[in-house]
């Protein structure tokens, strides 16, 4: 049993395998580093850390190599010998360099300090700490392996103010500039941001989450980042959000499978640019092509700007896309534009990946429902075209012979259907759900703004502003500027196609107008007492009457203006209202088998 000091080398095969136990197996090899013992400031975790990792990568078969509160020969001794391995290994699948420990950025580059560096003297810096671009260079020996590099290094700046006379040198760390083809590199916080360290617990939040999700069987790499990050925005309830770069051909292996044939199934991404961030209100947006069919029968979609995982559950039903774990600001900030009601801006962590609707559901698949349970058709549905609306107020009129199969203007099967209530659309996902025997629902208004956004903080998805080439809605400036408080409502269009227009980062269509979309919350003022986990607001009993059964719908629609497609905008609608403007998507919530 190899001892623990300070300095030590330890390194070896996963426990009771040996070195034959799965012969012609591609290698995965590890290089684990906890440095906590700085003179003056010890560090409570990073050994704690570190150890925790090192098991969770024994159970993962990897050959790991531990280097515990390393002197910077001994820290670069141990990353030359970590590039050694990588270049000799004839069958290397993966690699992985973890650290735990103080990390600065000075001058645009990263630092790793081991316990002897000069930290009370910016002039020693470079010459005491270790580059973590040192580490980097070693991923390139081997351009055939997939490479994952966590810095859990953010804990604070080490070097007391008083020496840091230039103030070149700065908490947390520098965004990665250069990332090697197939390699993930993650910081357990966002870039000039610091970590917590876990002083109430054994291990930082981070490495806790990481541990936790990288023994969890069937995941791939980038599902199992994705859930860390969001595991680790719910733990410190926002503060803390990771960051993650990524370039080049990463193909998704499972670390744990579920069985050796799950395990031989991989499908390979092609990242093209230089990085994944994530922050508050800003989650991964990256572009990508994907090939394959995946597991579970799902195959990959490519709309152009992302990754994306779709899946049919039934060919009469939608086809669906997967959206990573994560955190998110959710509303609009006081020094931005938006109503009222779309305040007080919060942080809300999805803790889990799920599955949405790729568009509306089509005119074909409602119809298909309608035919399979004899669901009863609205008629007359209401119509906003030729009503006036002001301060509020909406006046509508019935249109006898309306409904969801004739709206009032052209329609396809492609195209999303109209004309149904929040109830028809409940009615929906309870019938998908028992016809799939998968959890399908509508989504939380959380969810729905969180996909709308998909990594974005901006009004809508893509930026700033929008034209209609972007989007389906009413831009018609002439009309707001005869009619400031009010507009006379036109129907000189209507829905477009569900598939039109780019899609978001995420691979979703139309989040910005066509139809506005029916979700699950009940209608609130304001996001006072809101939740902070994404559910439903749901404390109304919709089917009494003495009760105003006012439900939330998002995104705007073909007649709403600018403003009232944002992704933060949203509104109110009595939930039996059928109207020409109110569609819905669907939610799946994904299981560990799926």
């Amino acid at each position: 049993m190899p001892q623990e000091h300070g300095g030590e080398v330890m390194s070896g095969s996963a426990p009771g395998t040996g070195k034959d136990t799965l012969p012609r197996r591609r290698q995965r090899i590890a290089l684990l580093v906890g440095n906590a013992a700085y003179p003056g400031q010890r560090l409570a975790n990073p050994v704690n850390d570190v150890r925790l990792i090192e098991r969770t990568m024994r159970l993962l078969d990897f050959d790991v190599e531990v280097v515990i509160d390393a002197t910077k020969a001994q820290f670069e001794t141990a990353i030359v010998r970590f590039g050694e391995r990588i270049e000799q290994a004839e069958l290397l699948e993966a690699s992985f360099f973890y650290y735990a420990g103080h990390g600065v950025q000075y001058q645009g580059d990263n630092f790793l300090l081991p316990i002897d560096a000069e930290i009370q003297a910016t002039r020693y810096l470079k010459s005491g700490a270790v580059k973590a671009d040192a580490v980097v260079e070693q991923l390139a020996l081997n351009s055939a392996a997939d490479h994952i590099v966590v810095f859990d290094a953010c804990r604070n700046n080490p070097i007391p103010e008083a020496y840091n006379s230039t103030r070149d040198v700065t908490q947390g760390l520098a965004d990665i500039r250069n990332t090697p083809s197939g390699t993930l590199i993650t910081f357990s916080t966002g870039a000039g941001k610091v970590a917590l360290d876990g002083d109430d617990g054994p291990n930082s939040p981070y490495a806790a989450a990481l541990a936790h999700k990288l023994a969890l069987p069937g995941r791939r790499i980038l599902e199992i980042f994705g859930e860390v990050n969001g595991e680790v925005g719910r733990r410190t309830n926002g503060r803390q959000v990771p960051a993650m770069f990524l370039s080049g051909a990463l193909p998704m292996i499972v670390l744990r499978p579920i069985s050796a044939d799950v395990h031989a199934e991989a499908k390979t991404m092609t990242v093209i640019g230089n990085q994944i961030q994530q922050s508050a209100g800003q989650f991964v947006s990256f572009n990508v092509g994907v090939g394959g069919v995946g597991l579970s029968g799902k195959r990959a979609f490519l709309p152009g700007n992302g990754v994306h995982e779709s899946f049919k559950d039934i060919d009469v039903g939608p086809e669906m896309v997967v959206v990573p774990a994560g955190t998110f600001t959710m509303g609009t900030g006081e020094d931005e534009y938006g109503d009222l009601n779309e305040r007080p801006a919060h942080a809300v962590t999805i803790v889990r990946p799920f599955a949405v609707g790729r568009c509306c559901v089509t005119v074909n698949e409602y119809r298909s429902f309608v035919d399979a349970t004899g669901h009863p058709t609205h008629e007359p549905i209401f119509s906003r075209a030729g009503a006036f609306f002001a301060f509020g107020d909406l006046v509508v009129t019935t249109k006898p012979g309306r409904n969801w199969r004739r709206p009032g203007f052209a329609q396809t099967d492609d195209h999303p259907v109209v004309g149904v209530s929040w109830a028809d659309a409940n009615a929906y996902v309870t019938w998908l759900a028992a016809r799939t025997g998968q959890p399908y629902r509508l989504l939380s208004e959380a969810e729905w703004e969180y996909a709308a956004r998909a990594g974005s903080s901006d009004r809508y998805a893509w930026g700033r502003d929008i034209t209609r080439a972007r989007a389906n809605f009413d831009d018609d400036p002439e009309l707001r500027r005869r009619h400031p408080t009010a507009w006379r409502y036109q129907a000189r269009r209507g829905t477009c196609p569900a598939v039109h227009y780019d899609p978001n980062a995420w691979g979703l269509f139309n989040m910005h107008g066509n139809v506005a979309e029916w979700v699950e919350d009940d209608w609130h003022e304001d996001y006072q007492g809101a939740t902070g986990d994404g559910t439903p607001r749901v404390d109304r009993q919709a089917d009494d009457p003495s009760l105003p059964a006012l439900k939330v719908i998002r995104g705007g629609s073909w007649d709403s203006t600018d403003s009232h497609v944002r992704s933060a905008s949203r509104s109110s609608i009595h939930a039996s209202w059928a109207t020409s403007w109110i569609g819905f998507r669907v939610a799946r919530d994904i299981n560990d088998s799926a």
